[in-house]
């Protein structure tokens, strides 16, 4: 065993091409809670401030966070390019819910958020996403009780 010093031009090292980015946060108000059920239904269309829309190979990363918590946990990363090809009209036709449904993966049937919880929205991209753009459109459904 020997020690190595990594400095960033070591050939371990490489450039981030893509950066991941928070979109949004989705805070459960006092005296609610927020369940979002597996699978997740999601709706996406993302435009960058040049009006483009993101490219295919970007991501989309649901995380949770837990009041006090610095960190959030990270539970799953959605590909793009199911989205990048659809229209809004395509994506809440039935036909193509395999691209808008999305299975949370083992040990989840849901996401829990009590008050004061927050699901946060990442995107990984080569672009910055632009909320402001009128065709920007992020949506997810959840049970309020």
């Amino acid at each position: 065993m020997q020690t190595k010093r990594i400095i960033n031009s070591s050939s371990e090292v490489s450039n981030l091409t893509q950066t991941l980015q928070p979109f949004a946060q989705i805070t459960t108000p006092e005296g609610a809670s927020y369940r979002y059920l597996d699978p997740l239904d999601i709706k996406a269309k993302l435009y960058d401030d040049g009006g483009n829309e993101l490219p295919a190979n970007s991501s989309i990363y649901i995380a949770k966070r837990r009041s006090g918590e610095d960190f959030p946990m990270f539970i799953r990363k959605i590909p793009y390019a199911g989205y990048f090809d659809l229209t809004m009209a395509q994506q809440r036709d039935r036909r193509y819910e395999h691209e808008t449904l999305h299975d949370l993966g083992a040990g989840y049937q849901e996401i829990y958020c009590p008050e004061d919880h927050t699901l946060e929205i990442y995107i990984e991209a080569s672009v910055t996403v632009d909320r402001s753009q009128a065709e920007t459109i992020f949506e997810i459904l959840c049970i309020k009780q």
